[in-house]
C-alpha cells in the first residue's frame, strides 16, 4: 500500500525529468562583489542561464532513495525500486 507521500519509481522519474532537469541554477555559492550587495545575492548576476548538472541531479536521486529506504525501514513503503538491493 502507498500513499502520496511514498516513494514511487514512476513518481522518482517523474519529478526528477519535471522538476530537476533542466532546471536553472538556484545560486552558484560564489560571493563576488558583483554577485553579493549589501541587500543579499544577487541571483541574476550569479546564475546567468546555467541549468543544473549532473551532480545536482545525483543529489536529488541520492536523497529520494534515502527516503525510500526511510520509508521501507519503516515498512511504509513496500515497493522496490528498480536496480535497488532488496
Amino acid at each position: 500500500m502507498h500513499s502520496s507521500h511514498t516513494v514511487t519509481p514512476d513518481k522518482t522519474a517523474g519529478f526528477i525529468k519535471g522538476e530537476v532537469i533542466g532546471r536553472k541554477k538556484r545560486h552558484t555559492g560564489l560571493k563576488t562583489d558583483a554577485a553579493y550587495g549589501p541587500e543579499g545575492p544577487d541571483i541574476e548576476a550569479t546564475v546567468g542561464q546555467s541549468i543544473v548538472g549532473q551532480a545536482t541531479v545525483n543529489l536529488y536521486i541520492a536523497a529520494i532513495v534515502k527516503l525510500w529506504e526511510l520509508q521501507k525501514r519503516q515498512r511504509i513503503n513496500l515497493i522496490p525500486i528498480p536496480g535497488m538491493a532488496h
